[in-house]
């Protein structure tokens, strides 16, 4: 039996001032807590239907484990159609940003609003081994559930770092790591000379990259349209499709 309170407080980490108060976030899915469960984070809680909890009962030694019905899920779930699992998981107090080589790919997010955005662009960042992700203080929280279900498992992979972009950008320009950003009018990236790394600094889905973080760039990149269609309709690309072929395109550069 879960008791109202629990109700309520699972409920409340669906807003993001109580989830940073509470130091967690809710993961649902059969699938994501599976993957979680062969990952180094910190299940605090795990409610689930009997089934489930029967096949996972070996990988549970330490987890408190609710059982519960439909009908206690479709209370805590912050999704239509409730899964099977929902998992409380502590949030990982990422204090000290890694130090960046500048072989290493990282991605740098302006103001990205649209939570299926930011999650597939974690989803990209997983697939293309890319470790390290700067977001802006003006970014969709990366625990938001909505976050973390589009990210389909990639946030447990990716670790993602709130900051203030400018002070970064000019502590890490010394250090001779390039940095791109991405425009719909710049230089063609299938006809630029692409190093192993650097930043690829994506901006906000409606203003772009913001004023202030325009003198820290040093390479202004675009994707063509096809030839003959440039004129057409659509005026750029969605930043997260834009995020998947630009990290294509470095990741076939130098492999």
């Amino acid at each position: 039996m879960v008791s109202k309170s629990k109700v309520k407080f699972i409920r409340s980490l669906i807003v993001k001032k109580h989830r940073h108060q509470a130091g967690c976030f809710i993961v649902e899915g059969e699938k994501m807590v599976e993957d979680l469960l062969h990952r180094d984070w910190e299940i605090l809680e795990i409610y689930a239907q009997p089934e489930w909890i029967e096949k996972f009962i070996p990988s549970l030694p330490s987890i408190r484990i609710y059982e519960v019905n439909l009908e206690t899920l479709k209370k805590i779930s912050s999704l239509t159609t409730p899964h099977r699992v929902l998992a409380i998981v502590k949030i990982p107090q990422e204090t000290v940003l890694p130090e960046i080589d500048p072989d290493d790919l990282v991605l740098a997010l302006d103001g990205i609003q649209d939570p299926g955005n930011m999650g597939t662009i974690l989803r990209i960042a997983s697939w293309f081994g890319i470790k390290t992700v700067l977001n802006s203080h003006g970014c969709v929280d990366v625990y938001n559930p909505k976050v973390v279900q589009a990210s389909m498992s990639a946030i447990f992979d990716v670790r993602v770092f709130t900051v203030h972009m400018e002070a970064i950008l000019e502590d890490l320009k010394p250090l001779g790591i390039r940095i791109f950003g991405t425009f719909p009018e710049g230089h063609n990236i299938y006809h630029m000379d692409l190093p192993n790394g650097g930043i690829i600094l994506l901006g906000n889905e409606a203003k772009g990259i913001s004023e202030s973080l325009l003198p820290f760039i040093d390479h202004r990149i675009s994707i063509p349209a096809a030839p003959g269609h440039e004129n057409r309709s659509v005026e750029s690309l969605n930043v997260a499709t834009a995020a998947s072929i630009v990290c294509s395109e470095f990741y076939r550069r130098f492999n």
